[in-house]
């Protein structure tokens, strides 16, 4: 398995174009055909997290609460697309897409929050 330094090529990893952001799948990320889903989620998720804090300011103090994903691209070049589904004070919900060789080949949805204080205790 080839050594990929994940953070920096999930945050690196995404170029742009024109309208097209492009991204590698690392080879040796994989289980047959098709990359690990975890990685493919996590390079959608991080095109739409860079699309949405680029539209928002109030993007910035979210995090990732939940993401899912459907189907799994092989290894190489993929085309990706996000758009901001919806938008509110305290919750947003961008989709990702990738494409490869013309097809699509994953839809990631990805819910952001804010971080609020509650009043139950959570068991560590």
């Amino acid at each position: 398995m080839n050594s990929v330094a994940f953070d920096e090529t999930m945050r690196a990893g995404w170029t742009h174009g024109g309208e097209r952001w492009s991204f590698e799948l690392p080879s040796g990320w994989g289980q047959g055909r098709a990359v690990f889903g975890g990685l493919t989620v996590a390079a959608a998720a991080s095109l739409a997290l860079r699309i949405a804090t680029r539209s928002s300011a109030r993007m910035n103090v979210r995090s990732a609460r939940s993401a899912r994903s459907c189907f799994a691209p092989s290894p190489g070049a993929v085309e990706g697309r996000c758009r901001l589904l919806r938008e509110g004070n305290n919750v947003s919900f961008p989709e990702g897409r990738l494409a490869q060789e013309g097809k699509e080949a994953l839809v990631a949805s990805v819910v952001l929050a804010k971080r609020r204080e509650g009043a139950l205790l959570a068991v560590r």
